[in-house]
């Protein structure tokens, strides 16, 4: 993926984005834009990106060849019109890292209107540093 063009939002730590971020990157035909959603390690995203396209929320590994699933499927107005979502391992991974509301209609809405914060409570990916999370969106072990 060429992420050259793209604007993002996020954390960067020496000039290189860091835990989750989103990228914003419009299509060469200036008529469509394309959101990903990954956590970064020194600018690297990790394992697996979710896609926000105008059609569809897909989830990709891009360092695994041909591992990727499309999620969620939406019409012309973005109404949901086809959910894929609990019946495919790539998407419930994807659920797993970011939690159950990232591949959710709401947050599908949120990002295609600018309204996404990436440093939301909905988002469970570790930050750089961070205890691993036990039980729920933010419990800790003590």
């Amino acid at each position: 993926m060429a992420w050259a063009n793209s604007d993002h939002q996020g954390m960067c730590l020496n000039g290189k984005l860091e835990g989750v971020g989103l990228l914003r990157n419009p299509h060469p035909d200036g008529k469509k834009v394309s959101f990903y959603l990954a956590n970064f390690r020194a600018g690297i995203p990790d394992d697996p990106i979710v896609a926000f396209h105008s059609e569809a929320i897909a989830v990709n590994y891009v360092q695994q060849a041909k591992q990727f699933d499309v999620c969620v499927w939406f019409d012309e107005s973005g109404k949901k019109s086809d959910d894929i979502r609990g019946k495919s391992r790539i998407c419930n991974s994807a659920e797993k890292i970011f939690g159950s509301d990232i591949l959710s209609d709401a947050t599908y809405q949120r990002i295609r209107t600018g309204q996404f914060n990436v440093r939301s409570p909905v988002l469970i990916a570790d930050a750089p540093g961070d205890a691993p999370k036990t039980v729920g969106r933010g419990a800790r072990s003590q």
